[in-house]
């Protein structure tokens, strides 16, 4: 296999992987928590301590600004967020965790904390050390 074989399995692996952990996080979401995917993904996005912007949010799960508005509201009506206008800039929206937010967003962490996607719980100890090491290598930031 050349180097751009292996490039393009490794790619395609990795893809796989994140639409097998999509698919079980949004399963978990649901089953668990009643919220959806993108709902939960966002609830764990938002710092206990830190205001989100809603269009830093919009880019962070690389959706239209109009859908970060639609799981704010169902995320407020659940009483987990409260929109805010930006203390620096009142053209800003944020979203801020309630008591009730943040004690669900640590629910959610501390599972997601255990979470293997697919058979990955058939790695040893050693292995999944290494793989974790290896992930935080290939997820840097891109370089500008």
């Amino acid at each position: 296999m050349n180097s751009a074989d292996t490039q393009a399995d490794l790619y395609w692996q990795l893809m796989q992987l994140a639409v097998r952990t999509r698919h079980d996080l949004a399963r978990i979401a649901e089953k668990e928590y009643g919220l959806t995917g993108p709902q939960m993904h966002t609830l764990c996005l938002i710092q206990p301590d830190a205001p989100a912007a809603m269009n830093t949010l919009s880019c962070q799960m690389a959706c239209d600004a109009s859908n970060i508005t639609g799981i704010a509201d169902r995320l407020s009506a659940h009483g987990y967020i409260e929109r805010r206008d930006d203390p620096t800039d009142r053209r800003v929206k944020v979203m801020v965790l309630t008591p009730k937010g943040v004690a669900m967003r640590q629910k959610i962490m501390s599972e997601l904390m255990g979470f293997m996607p697919g058979s990955a719980d058939n790695l040893t100890s050693a292995e999944t050390a290494m793989l974790q090491e290896l992930l935080a290598k290939v997820l840097l930031p891109p370089r500008q």
